[in-house]
């Protein structure tokens, strides 16, 4: 599983967004109960830009583990740029209470 995530990670960076996807969903098939591997797809999606997609990987990682700023700082963007800002803005905020400075390693991640 270690290495499905280590090479999904790489992809990401190199921006082959297509491959990365794949290799974290090797990583959710392994283990389906960790929110991790949502939450990596779930960026992924975010900058592939299919946003149902990444809203749906943060909404599951959220159902397994509902303290995870990583995921609610994902669905805070999801939401805010498809329309709900007031409900993305909620999001981010608890985020930002749970783990403080966590939008700097969303940026770390490429996302804008």
């Amino acid at each position: 599983m270690n290495g499905y995530s280590s090479r999904a990670e790489l992809y990401r960076k190199r921006k082959e967004y297509d491959l990365s996807i794949a290799d974290y969903t090797k990583v959710i098939e392994f283990d389906p109960e960790t929110a991790k591997g949502y939450v990596d797809r779930g960026w992924v999606y975010v900058l592939n830009d299919d946003l149902d997609k990444a809203g749906s990987d943060f909404d599951t990682a959220l159902k397994i583990q509902n303290t995870n700023a990583l995921a609610l700082v994902g669905r805070g963007v999801v939401k805010s740029r498809t329309g709900e800002p007031t409900d993305g803005s909620a999001d981010l905020r608890m985020a930002e209470r749970l783990e403080p400075g966590i939008f700097e390693e969303v940026r770390k991640l490429g996302v804008k």
